[in-house]
């Protein structure tokens, strides 16, 4: 196999798929190599607009809000995520930062809860509509989750 046959899903001329890695780039949660900025530009590009509201219906699908607010919304979620890590004293990621703005100062989402990736993805293959009211923010330790869930009992 030549290195000219290797395409690199930046390179392919399919959209590009926005996921949490994706949106915590865009964040400053990651860095943003060369060939992710080039992903981001031309996923820019194609939704115009629409930019920041796709990033929002990552971090919480049942969040509608029009273009302009998502804009508008997505500014005052990286200013609360800067303002969180500094009263934390440690880096809070977007998704605990908009998890926490559109709970807590929004008032957006009732009844958020935390839950695995592995169990986000199959809740995602089970129902192509989240429940309504519940944010599922995904977390990499499943621990957490479980941690969350024995708080609860």
């Amino acid at each position: 196999m030549s290195i000219n046959a290797v395409q690199e899903p930046w390179m392919s001329n399919e959209s590009p798929q926005i996921d949490h890695a994706f949106v915590g780039r865009e964040a400053g949660d990651a860095p943003m190599l060369p060939r992710h900025r080039a992903l981001h530009e031309r996923l820019r590009q194609e939704l115009g607009p629409r930019y920041h509201a796709e990033l929002l219906r990552t971090l919480a699908p049942e969040l509608r809000v029009s273009d302009e607010q998502a804009n508008e919304l997505w500014v005052r979620i990286l200013r609360h995520q800067r303002e969180l890590s500094h009263r934390l004293g440690r880096h809070a990621s977007i998704s605990v930062a908009a998890l926490d703005y559109l709970h807590q100062v929004v008032g957006a989402l009732h009844h958020p809860v935390l839950v695995s990736e592995a169990h986000h993805d199959t809740m995602l293959r089970r129902s192509h509509t989240p429940r309504e009211g519940v944010a599922a923010v995904t977390i990499k330790q499943s621990r957490w989750a479980r941690w969350v869930t024995r708080a609860r009992a």
